[in-house]
């Protein structure tokens, strides 16, 4: 009642219905959150793409494709420790490129 009576006032002030308006504030709500996501995914990947060659090989091969270490150090010719060391530089430069935390990328890969 309470709806059909709030639907009936807007409709006679040629205005859409509060419940299409509920649903098209809740679908924008998402929508931000999906853009923005994709906004941090889009910054992500153009760091990705600056890195050293031999790095963003490590990072798109382990991070990007989930490849284990030990098939992406044979495919880039690396040893399984060189490989965490191009991925702990390559954190580091793309938490700079980010604004991150270094600190915070350095121990991801010590868990």
């Amino acid at each position: 009642m309470l709806r059909s009576t709030v639907d009936a006032a807007l409709l006679r002030r040629n205005r859409p219905s509060a419940f299409t308006s509920a649903a098209f504030a809740f679908a924008m709500d998402g929508a931000r959150e999906a853009f923005r996501a994709l906004e941090g995914g889009i910054g992500l990947f153009a760091a990705i793409a600056e890195l050293p060659e031999r790095q963003h090989d490590a990072v798109v091969l382990t991070y990007v494709l989930g490849y284990p270490i030990v098939t992406a150090a044979r495919i880039t010719g690396v040893t399984r420790s060189g490989l965490y060391s191009l991925r702990r530089d390559a954190r580091r430069r793309l938490a700079t490129a980010l604004g991150l935390d270094e600190r915070t990328a350095g121990t991801a890969e010590e868990q």
